[in-house]
């Protein structure tokens, strides 16, 4: 199986034949590689990982559509602190950010320029990936600069390994630069509807 260098994570070999189960396993091992870093940073407690993760896996197998763990996690620990849903997933993501040692880029500046990319049309895989990881893929005004946004640093960098892994495979043009963002929670709602607007 392909995978992530930074992380590790791996993915299918062909997401157009993966099921349900395996997007779960990659977002699983988003959800595991988002604790370890959360414990790092002292956000999580070791001993709070196996609850949030089996809550969050049960979530998932339940088919009750597909969520980012980060905001999984923001929704179950704002419960227990006095910040809003946003402030709860920027303070997760900046100590994702940390530990991934500024590997992704971080967009907060309004909406993402650029439009859906083409790669959704003519490689319908990427389209799959972007929404099983909710993520979004926009062409930057030029074809050959693609931009991967997520509000999890991690599911990002595992979508622009995935997209360029399906891209070189299938052969479809030349292959785009890509460039991985990290976004708000405000303009990750916007760019998930933008994308995505019957889901």
């Amino acid at each position: 199986m392909p995978s992530e260098t930074i992380t590790g994570i791996l993915f299918p070999q062909k997401v157009a034949t993966s099921d349900h189960e395996a997007i779960v396993e990659v977002l699983k091992r988003i959800a595991i590689c988002c604790s370890e870093y959360l414990v790092e940073g002292g956000y999580l407690e070791k001993s709070e990982i196996e609850l949030y993760q089996s809550e969050y896996l049960s979530r998932l197998k339940q088919g009750s559509g597909l969520v980012d763990f980060i905001v999984f996690l923001a929704e179950s620990k704002v419960q227990n602190h006095l910040l809003t849903l946003e402030l709860e997933v920027s303070t997760i993501q900046q100590i994702l950010n940390e530990r991934l040692s500024g590997s992704v880029y971080y967009w907060d500046f309004g909406p993402m320029p650029g439009k859906q990319s083409i790669l959704y049309e003519t490689l319908p895989e990427v389209m799959k990936i972007c929404e099983s990881l909710r993520c979004t893929a926009t062409d930057a005004g030029d074809p050959g600069i693609l931009h991967v946004a997520s509000i999890n640093p991690i599911a990002a960098l595992v979508a622009s390994a995935w997209i360029t892994h399906e891209v070189t495979q299938n052969s479809v043009g030349e292959q785009p630069f890509v460039f991985t963002f990290m976004v708000g929670f405000p303009v990750w709602n916007i760019l998930l509807q933008q994308h995505f607007p019957a889901k």
